[in-house]
C-alpha cells in the first residue's frame, strides 16, 4: 500500500486534526480515508495580581482580563496579549512588574506558559498648596531731626547818627559823626583822610582834612567827628568807631566820605605815608 503526506487542519475553536490516507493514490482521497487523529487546544493562563495602596483597574486585549472583576484568564498558546493598567481618581499607576514588563505604559505578553503579571497602583500625592507669601510692612520712613538753628553769636549793639551823604563840601565844616549809642563801651573812636587812596601822615592831614573827634571818657560819653577839607581833588575823610560788652564780640562802625568842590581844588602835599 502507499501513504499520501497527512493533511493538517486548525479549526477555529484551536482544536488540531490530522488526516492520512492509504491506498490507490489514483483513489479520490475523500473515499480513501483510513484514520484522523484530533488534539484538544493548548491553552495557558494570565493572571494579573495588584499591589500597592492605590485603586485602579487591568484590562486586556484581546478580551478577556478585566480586573477588577476578573484577574486570571486562559488564552490560546502563542496569544500576544496587551495589557492596560487605569488608576482610578486619587491613585497613580506606579508600573509593571513580571513576564519581562516595566514602566508604566502598556504591558505586552506572548503566553507560551501560565504567567504572572504584577500592576502597582500607588495613592496620588496631593500637591501641597502653597502658603500664602506675607507682604512685609514698609519700613516706616524716619521723621528727619530738624536742624537746630545755629544759636546767634552775642554781639555788642552799636549805632551812630552819622551824615549820610556820599560826598562832603571842601571850605566848609561838616558834622561827619553826630551821636553814638552802644549796650557796651565806645572803647574807640578815630578819623583820617586819604588822598588818591594813600593814607597821608598825621600833620599833613590835620593841614587838609581838618579832622577833629571830640568826646567824654564816660563809657556813653557823647561822641562827635566834624572834618573842615582845605581841598577836594582825590581827598576821601574816614571816621571808624569800636564799642564792646562784656562777655560778647566787639562791634565796629566805619564810613567814608568824598570830599567835591566846584571847581576841583588840588591838594597839595609834600609827603604821604
Amino acid at each position: 500500500l502507499n501513504s499520501f503526506t497527512p493533511q493538517v487542519a486548525v479549526a477555529p475553536t484551536g482544536a488540531l486534526t490530522v488526516t492520512w490516507y492509504r491506498g490507490d493514490p489514483n483513489i479520490t482521497p475523500g473515499t480513501s480515508t483510513v484514520q484522523a487523529v484530533s488534539s484538544a487546544p493548548t491553552t495557558y493562563a494570565l493572571t494579573v495580581a495588584k499591589t500597592g495602596d492605590g485603586q485602579g483597574t487591568v484590562t486586556s486585549a484581546p478580551a478577556g482580563i478585566d480586573c477588577g472583576a476578573t484577574c486570571t484568564t486562559n488564552f490560546l498558546l502563542s496569544t500576544r496579549v496587551v495589557l492596560t493598567a487605569t488608576p482610578t481618581s486619587g491613585s497613580t499607576f506606579a508600573g509593571w512588574s513580571g513576564a519581562g514588563c516595566t514602566g508604566s505604559g502598556t504591558c505586552t505578553v506572548t503566553l507560551l506558559a501560565a504567567t504572572t503579571v504584577t500592576a502597582d497602583f500607588t495613592i496620588e500625592t496631593p500637591t501641597p498648596t502653597p502658603s500664602p507669601t506675607t507682604t512685609a510692612s514698609p519700613t516706616p520712613t524716619p521723621t528727619p531731626t530738624p536742624t537746630p538753628a545755629p544759636t546767634p553769636t552775642p554781639q555788642t549793639d552799636l549805632t551812630v547818627n552819622y551824615a549820610t551823604a556820599r560826598s562832603i563840601p571842601a571850605g566848609r565844616t561838616t558834622a561827619l559823626v553826630r551821636r553814638v549809642s552802644s549796650n557796651g563801651a565806645i572803647v574807640g573812636v578815630r578819623a583820617g583822610c586819604t588822598l588818591k587812596g594813600n593814607r597821608l601822615r598825621q600833620r599833613v592831614a590835620d593841614r587838609l582834612c581838618g579832622v577833629s573827634v571830640e568826646r567824654t571818657p564816660a563809657a556813653q560819653g557823647r561822641v562827635r567827628v566834624t572834618a573842615h577839607p582845605s581841598c577836594s581833588a582825590g581827598l576821601r575823610i574816614y571816621a571808624v568807631v569800636h564799642a564792646k560788652k562784656k562777655g560778647v564780640a566787639r562791634t565796629t562802625w566805619r564810613n567814608s566820605w568824598r570830599v567835591s568842590a566846584r571847581p576841583p581844588i588840588i591838594c597839595r602835599v609834600r609827603g604821604t605815608g
